[in-house]
């Protein structure tokens, strides 16, 4: 019998979220996002510019940051 586990972080993927710290497209400064309580490290599939209050949507989890789109 095939099981799938679903984990936390698939679980993520769809839920809604906000920029705390506005998202850059310089890889070295990662903005951040809330997502229902937690913080994590995001960035833009493009790597575009979000800014803080921004509403988005988690795409996916890459190790300890979310990839999230605007949904505006």
């Amino acid at each position: 019998m095939d099981r799938f586990v679903i984990t936390r972080r698939d679980r993520l993927v769809g839920e809604p979220g906000v920029v705390v710290i506005d998202l850059s497209p310089d890889p070295e400064h990662l903005g951040t996002v809330r997502i229902g309580r937690e913080e994590w490290h995001a960035e833009t599939p493009d790597r575009g510019h979000l800014p803080a209050g921004t509403s988005v949507e988690v795409v996916r989890i890459e190790g300890t940051r979310a990839v999230v789109r605007s949904t505006r």
